[in-house]
């Protein structure tokens, strides 16, 4: 019986793998991509939507080439992502939103001020909690958005 117990146990652990290799491989879904502009414009910020072999430079040190790379990285810079339920990645440029926001974006993100290549990994159902003084009443986001570097999968920032 407890040879019995042994063996299930080990198929079971086998199958939990073998899905989560699977899933680990297979395609993410699109963003919302208007969504994200809609986001970021709060920030200053415009996305510009590219293929991916168009972003990395050559000389990259640790380029991020694909979604399922730019995800690798998000988790390995970011523990939240961990508990996500649903995750996109949208590679593009960031840049200011127009030649009018470029002083605010100069103080805020002057990594930014250039067109600046990027990953954009959107989690869902990370629960992220607002902070602030206590006693205060806590916000709760579903929904995260991390900007990784396009050349070393570097965090950059993250928005709701």
């Amino acid at each position: 019986m407890q040879r019995i117990a042994y063996l299930a146990l080990i198929g079971i652990m086998y199958v939990f793998l073998a899905v989560s290799c699977v899933a680990d491989n297979a395609p993410l879904p699109d963003a919302n991509i208007a969504q994200l502009q809609d986001e970021l414009a709060t920030e200053q910020l415009a996305f510009v939507l590219a293929e991916p072999e168009d972003l990395v430079a050559i000389d990259a040190p640790q380029p991020i080439r694909t979604a399922q790379q730019a995800l690798a990285a998000v988790r390995k810079q970011v523990p939240q992502s961990i508990l996500s339920t649903w995750v996109t990645a949208t590679s593009g440029w960031i840049k200011p939103l127009s030649q009018q926001s470029v002083e605010a974006v100069k103080k805020s993100h002057p990594l930014f001020v250039e067109l600046h290549p990027v990953w954009i990994v959107t989690l869902a159902g990370s629960g992220q909690v607002s902070s602030g003084p206590p006693g205060v009443p806590r916000a709760v986001a579903n929904g995260l958005n991390i900007v990784i570097d396009a050349n070393t999968g570097t965090y950059l920032m993250s928005f709701h």
